[in-house]
């Protein structure tokens, strides 16, 4: 598994949500806000506020940086999407013959009642489009 350049977790989430989110935290007062709002959390938001204090505008603007801090928390080293033609052609050029792609996991956690919603029969038919994780099956 590997994750998909074309999920809402990716376009919607990562690169519009969290990235307003993270630049909210620029703001004197906000990081108290957010901590109120979700306590469990409170970690998260310190840590987004150190790299933003760190990487200053970059941290918003470097997609990479900004990526592989937002998708096994923050301290991820990397962190990368691909398409499902980029993962095929990945495979095929390392010398794989036979190469499928599927595509699962309709991330909606960040959302109220977002894994329920994720297990519906809606969510799981656009899962197979816009979901988080890329599968890749392939044959030497």
């Amino acid at each position: 598994m590997v994750y998909h350049r074309s999920s809402l977790n990716y376009r919607f989430n990562i690169l519009v949500v969290r990235r307003t989110l993270a630049a909210m935290l620029a703001v004197p007062g906000v990081a108290s806000l957010l901590h109120r709002a979700a306590p469990t959390d409170g970690d998260l938001v310190v840590e987004h506020q150190r790299l933003l204090r760190t990487h200053g505008l970059r941290y918003l603007g470097d997609t990479r940086l900004f990526l592989s801090n937002n998708t096994d928390g923050p301290g991820n080293p990397l962190s990368k999407v691909y398409s499902r033609d980029e993962a095929t052609q990945m495979f095929r050029r390392a010398g794989f013959t036979s190469v499928e792609t599927s595509v699962r996991y309709l991330n909606l956690r960040l959302y109220p009642k977002g894994d329920r919603l994720a297990t519906t029969r809606p969510a799981r038919s656009v899962e197979r489009r816009i979901g988080w994780h890329l599968y890749v099956r392939a044959r030497r």
